[in-house]
């Protein structure tokens, strides 16, 4: 039973890095510049500006050194700021986690409660 929970998480532990990859990955090919999302004009009128933001975003490394990049603070829980207020989106989803959990906790065993299908599951093996 070990060895097959920790396959189990193995094989999830490369999925999650997969979709990661594809994720990150998508996202740099859609059309139009990252410096346009962030300082929020089309024309870009300071170069100086936008040489800055690109080394401090770290969008002026190659690609495959943003995404480790990336994946290293969202293994150490930085995800960074919001694009829209500036604040940490950690502590966006840290204020929104609790409630979350509890209606995915409140709601998941009712669900088991009326649904006729761990009554099939349970018949099943006997």
């Amino acid at each position: 039973m070990g060895r097959y929970l920790l396959s189990r998480a193995g094989s999830s532990l490369l999925v999650l890095l997969g979709a990661s990859v594809v994720l990150f990955t998508v996202i740099r090919l859609i059309p139009g510049d990252p410096m346009t999302i962030l300082l929020g004009s089309v024309n870009i009128v300071n170069p100086e500006l936008a040489a800055r933001t690109r080394a401090e975003y770290n969008l002026d490394a190659p690609l495959p050194l943003q995404y480790f990049a990336w994946l290293g603070h969202v293994l150490q829980g930085d995800f960074g700021r919001s694009l829209w207020t500036g604040e940490q989106v950690s502590a966006i989803v840290g204020r929104r986690l609790g409630p979350s959990l509890l209606l995915g906790g409140g709601s998941t065993p009712q669900s088991h409660a009326i649904s006729p299908l761990p009554l099939h599951a349970h018949s099943s093996q006997a």
